[in-house]
């Protein structure tokens, strides 16, 4: 948040009718300095902060980006390029670009055609470039009813996160040939995720959508993940929900941060354990094998 607030001050003076001019990233990092010692700077860490400011300054004297804390302003430069080059420098011509008619007829092939404008930003992989996408852009219906968003192909921005992923894992039916126990679901590495998504297949039926690959266009390392975004799309469809709905209540469940980063007092462990049992039952029970 505290970088965030630095860069929004930084560039403030460089946004005129709602078009932002083009920055160097000496530029960006002298505007940072000036901010940071301004009425309404504050320190980026709690404490001292000096090592932050002495990355800056070097960026300000043209030193090549080294650490993450300046690739991450490099990545600002770098999409305000891709704003000036192909959007008029236009915060809300780049949003309203998400809605046109190729993307709402295969929104999700659109996921993977707007992440790919993006893959040359310095940190950016799979679920940061969705999430970053996401909560960009959802922010402008934020007032809206959430079954507004089913027209809407930013709707299908899905995070493949921890949480997502493990939970997905489940639901899709994989988990189940992974050989590892119930308990140990809620514990699982990313990486580890990531690589069963990838190796074995949903079974069940309403996890099969008649539509080419997501990750087809991708590294072949990310297949998991898109798989698992696949999944999302797959059941929302299936459910008649926008998939932005699953991937925020999967989201919620598995990390237990609700509003304000207040969290739920139900252990991980614990919230994990309901959600298989849950899932385990609706399938039990209902014919249609749906999950509602």
């Amino acid at each position: 948040h505290r970088f965030g607030d630095m860069v929004v001050g930084a560039l403030a003076g460089l946004i005129t009718e709602n078009r932002i001019a083009p920055v160097h990233l000496p530029e960006l990092a002298q505007h940072c300095l000036a901010w940071l010692d301004g009425p309404n700077g504050r320190p980026l860490v709690r404490g001292n902060d000096l090592r932050y400011r002495e990355q800056l300054r070097a960026l300000a004297k043209g030193d090549h980006p080294a650490v993450p804390f300046q690739r991450h302003l490099q990545s600002v430069v770098e999409f305000i390029d891709l704003l000036n080059q192909a959007y008029g420098g236009c915060a809300s011509i780049y949003h309203d670009s998400f809605s046109n008619h190729d993307s709402r007829l295969e929104p999700g092939r659109a996921v993977v055609a707007r992440l790919n404008e993006l893959k040359h930003l310095s940190g950016i992989g799979v679920a940061t470039g969705l999430n970053f996408i996401k909560d960009s852009q959802i922010a402008r219906f934020a007032s809206s009813r959430l079954e507004t968003m089913l027209s809407e192909p930013l709707g299908w921005f899905v995070k493949p996160d921890m949480h997502v992923l493990r939970a997905m894992l489940f639901i899709s039916g994989r988990f189940g040939q992974t050989g590892l126990a119930p308990h140990q679901l809620a514990h699982l590495k990313p990486e580890e995720a990531k690589a069963h998504y990838a190796n074995l297949a949903a079974t069940r039926e309403w996890f099969k959508l008649d539509m080419r690959p997501l990750d087809a266009d991708r590294p072949c390392g990310e297949s998991g993940l898109w798989r698992c975004v696949a999944d999302v799309h797959a059941w929302a469809s299936c459910e008649g929900v926008v998939p932005l709905e699953i991937d925020r209540l999967l989201f919620l469940i598995g990390s237990g941060r609700y509003l304000n980063d207040a969290r739920i007092s139900v252990s991980q462990s614990r919230r994990y354990q309901i959600l298989m049992l849950a899932i385990e039952d609706a399938i039990t029970n209902l014919p249609s094998g749906r999950l509602d």
